[in-house]
């Protein structure tokens, strides 16, 4: 009897450490994330000041390359799949080229897998238990639940 009461806490125990590893690991990807985001928003400003424009929407991850030290692993999520080497993140393609929008619309958030990714909420993709960071104009970037995502400024 003692024994098997032994047996069951340290089950309990193993299985709340598991627990606890599994969601570290989470908050660990979500806060590497928002690097990330933060680090795109740094090479966006840097072509900005260079061109006086944002990137092409279809070769911005190309062209951010091209300017800055970034690396194409730079637009992958730690949460997101690694094996095809494609990107994560979108740019918003409601976003004016002279970033010149509104300090609370979406610039960039993360989405479908692919290459120089544009588009708007529909191609939102949910890594972070049920939500997604988000960089916004003002160059903040914000984990925003999911059912929150239509609410954000677009356009």
């Amino acid at each position: 009897m003692r024994r098997t009461r032994i047996i069951g806490i340290g089950v309990i125990v193993l299985v709340l450490l598991a627990w606890l590893i599994l969601e570290t690991k989470r908050i660990h990807d979500r806060a590497l994330c928002n690097g990330q985001l933060k680090a795109i928003e740094t090479a966006l400003r840097v072509y900005f000041e260079e061109y006086d424009r944002l990137p092409e929407y279809d070769q911005w991850y190309d062209q951010l390359i091209k300017v800055t030290d970034n690396v194409p692993e730079a637009f992958l999520c730690p949460a997101g799949n690694h094996s095809d080497k494609k990107g994560h993140y979108v740019l918003n393609q409601n976003f004016p080229i002279r970033w010149d929008g509104p300090i609370d619309m979406v610039l960039v958030f993360e989405g479908d897998e692919g290459w120089n990714q544009f588009g708007d909420e529909t191609k939102w993709k949910s890594r972070h238990r049920n939500g997604a960071n988000v960089l916004f104009s003002d160059g903040e970037v914000y984990f925003v639940k999911t059912e929150d995502a239509k609410k954000l400024r677009w356009k």
